[in-house]
């Protein structure tokens, strides 16, 4: 009896040891694995070695806030990946905090580009020579010509997307296959994808922008990510140049948000910065509702032939996701926060999409109610315009609340950006300001 009893715990271990291991193996029988407070990565279908305990539930976002939010953003704004949705994100922080933004010196959203940026010429100079604290328009992306008109404290920050994927939006957006010269539809892109360097064709409204100067965009099909970030068109295929480019650029980038990982990426964003939820909140905009093929019908050699093309761009996605993958490994709830920010942002989705239909509706709220990841707020129809606007208007906006005695403030210029803040501030529908053109 004594010897069972001695035997007992050591007995019991191993009944427990056993049912485990059973489980485990049941389950890997059946088609999946365990996940044991983040231990297992389903994405990769591998037992990763962190965070084998339960984790930590978070502070109450309602309880005082054991961070301090970093207000100002450098958006280095990349083609075809999403930033214009990001954009207008920025913005309505910017214009709802009482920032100021940097703005371009003409009639539209762009600092020179495709050409590199001009400090104080390309841009609209700040009163007493003050730094900005937000910039979010087309760049080319100088850190040494914009760092000294932008707040110390700015966060760099950008949007990638996946080299092919990307591909085949510039493809169509930028009219590549002008009048099916190449063939009509996912021919055409096929064809173009059989020898990219022979196909690629400069638009007509670039082949007279200084053709002799060497920092600007020259291909709008070929790394044009990496472009916009700064990398000269004519060191795409120069290993030493590139090895440096990519070093530079990932330490000066604070956080990169990966397009296909969307939601994470702006949950993980809001951490970083230390936003609220309602800070995060994004309306799709200039999103094509058709794809020439979906991402996994590519034949393998148009994959290839595609990442080569954009050799750049892919490295940059792919250190990108690596950063993204280290943050998630130690993102404790990552995955119920993601849960609650997208069923939030459904809810402001359709909310505000109401406001291009319903008479009236800029005079209702929604409440979206306190929950474990967000305190409780009120979406209005000031939320949602700054959401809806175009670029180019809120831009616009800002210029002109900024610098009222600017060129571009004055006349009908003028009497628009009025119009558009009585919009912002619930005086007119949103559908109102539609029907008044822009003079450019």
């Amino acid at each position: 009896m004594k010897v069972l009893t001695r035997r007992l715990p050591r007995l019991l271990l191993a009944l427990a040891t056993s049912f485990i291991l059973f489980l485990f193996f049941f389950n890997s029988k059946n088609g999946s694995l365990p996940s044991y407070g983040g231990l297992l990565d389903v994405r990769h279908n591998s037992l990763l070695l962190f965070n084998y305990s339960t984790p930590e539930a978070p502070a109450i976002p309602n309880a005082p806030p054991s961070c301090t939010s970093k207000k100002s953003i450098i958006f280095i704004k990349t083609h075809k990946s999403g930033s214009t949705t990001l954009i207008a994100t920025f913005q309505k922080y910017a214009y709802l905090n009482g920032l100021s933004m940097m703005v371009p010196n003409v009639e539209n959203n762009m600092f020179n580009w495709p050409m590199e940026f001009r400090p104080n010429i390309d841009n609209v100079k700040n009163v007493q020579d003050e730094r900005f604290d937000m910039l979010v328009n087309h760049i080319i992306f100088n850190k040494t010509s914009i760092a000294p008109l932008m707040s110390p404290e700015a966060q760099y920050v950008t949007i990638l997307r996946d080299p092919l994927a990307h591909l085949s939006s510039s493809f169509r957006y930028f009219d590549v296959n002008a009048n099916g010269r190449l063939g009509l539809g996912v021919e055409g892109f096929k064809r173009f994808l059989t020898d990219p360097a022979k196909y690629d064709a400069t638009p007509y409204w670039m082949k007279n922008v200084l053709p002799l100067s060497r920092n600007r965009i020259n291909s709008l099909t070929r790394n044009l990510q990496a472009a916009d970030l700064g990398l000269s068109y004519w060191d795409f295929d120069k290993p030493r140049i590139v090895d440096e480019f990519m070093n530079r650029t990932m330490k000066t980038l604070q956080f990169v948000v990966i397009l296909e990982r969307i939601d994470e990426s702006l949950v993980l964003l809001r951490r970083h910065m230390c936003w609220r939820m309602q800070d995060i909140i994004f309306i799709s905009k200039n999103v094509n509702p058709t794809r020439l093929l979906k991402m996994n019908d590519y034949p393998g050699w148009a994959r290839i032939n595609a990442y080569k093309w954009n050799n750049v761009d892919l490295l940059l996605y792919q250190a990108a996701n690596r950063r993204l993958d280290d943050l998630r490994s130690s993102a404790n709830g990552l995955d119920d926060e993601v849960a609650a920010y997208r069923t939030i942002q459904r809810q402001v989705t359709k909310y505000c999409n109401g406001l291009l239909r319903e008479p009236g509706q800029h005079k209702s709220t929604l409440t979206i109610k306190a929950g474990r990841w967000n305190e409780g707020f009120l979406v209005d129809s000031k939320f949602c315009v700054l959401l809806l606007l175009d670029e180019r208007d809120l831009t616009h906006v800002f210029k002109c609340k900024q610098h009222p005695e600017h060129k571009d403030c004055q006349e009908k210029s003028g009497y628009r950006a009025k119009m558009m803040l009585s919009m912002i501030e619930g005086e007119i529908e949103y559908k109102q300001i539609l029907m008044t053109p822009r003079t450019s």
